[in-house]
């Protein structure tokens, strides 16, 4: 089964400094880590505030090539792959068939942001990912404490 999630928040894991994607579902409290590397946050965080940068990114213009061959993007998922790890693709429809393109999972996650559409995971994707088990609800407890009392403060930025 999968579920419905959004990006929550574009932060720094405090204890190794690797980007991360929060994902939070939409119809529970659950929230996924996702890690990404620092081009890929980057991108995902300029989408994720809705900023404008005069020249357009990697994403941008596979989004205007889309729209020029009058296609729409009509989902975004992740899964788990056979050797561990995870799988991107997102939906095209256009010309009334739909075609499905393989991505990285920060490819997939930038694509849902900018065009305002949900990512489903698969329920083996959200164990790829997660360090929190079912059955473990205190680890849960203490990480969405720990998510919901981030500041941007708690971060050294090195540039």
């Amino acid at each position: 089964m999968a579920i419905q999630t959004y990006v929550s928040a574009v932060t720094v894991d405090v204890l190794t400094g690797q980007p991360l994607i929060i994902l939070k579902g939409v119809n529970d409290d659950r929230l996924i880590p996702i890690r990404v590397g620092a081009a890929e946050a980057r991108s995902i965080d300029r989408a994720y505030r809705r900023s404008r940068f005069a020249t357009a990114d990697a994403h941008d213009v596979l989004l205007k090539f889309i729209k020029e061959v009058h296609g729409d993007v009509m989902a975004v998922a992740l899964e788990e792959m056979e050797e561990g790890g995870m799988i991107a693709y997102f939906r095209v429809r256009t010309d009334g068939k739909a075609i499905v393109i393989d991505c990285r999972p920060s490819d997939a996650i930038a694509i849902a942001v900018k065009t305002g559409n949900p990512i489903w995971l698969s329920a083996s994707a959200i164990g790829v990912e997660s360090k929190l088990s079912d059955d473990d609800e205190s680890e849960r407890d203490k990480f969405r404490s720990f998510v919901s009392d981030l500041k941007p403060s708690d971060f050294k930025l090195d540039r």
